[in-house]
């Protein structure tokens, strides 16, 4: 089901829902991270088709795919400085090559912090 409705599917039906001020604060704060609608993000949330799955990235889980994309680059840049360095046919430095290991390390450990939060 789309966000816009046409003439035909008006929603003209309303549920009342009471929240506690701590739930309510969370749903808001949810919803304006994802740029929405207390509203719109309620009803997202609960029609999703699979609920196993969450329809909008938390503050939470953006920030680790936003750490996780820039440590990927960083390491990107590392390995083609390499390549570089080999198709030149120059030895690599040690430091470079340290420097490549440890970010692979740090994405090993991202990739399994971001699948932790997703579980």
């Amino acid at each position: 089901m789309s966000s816009q409705t046409s003439k035909l599917e008006l929603r003209d039906r309303i549920v009342t829902v009471r929240f506690t001020a701590a739930e309510y604060q969370q749903v808001v704060n949810e919803a304006t991270a994802g740029q929405q609608q207390p509203a719109v993000y309620c009803r997202q949330r609960l029609l999703a088709r699979d609920h196993n799955r969450p329809t909008l990235l938390s503050p939470t889980m953006l920030s680790e795919v936003r750490s996780l994309r820039m440590t990927l680059g960083h390491l990107g840049n590392a390995l083609n400085q390499i390549a570089h360095q080999l198709n030149q046919g120059d030895a690599a430095s040690v430091e470079l090559m340290q420097e490549t290991c440890e970010l692979l390390r740090m994405v090993r450990t991202e990739v399994r912090d971001f699948h932790a939060i997703l579980k």
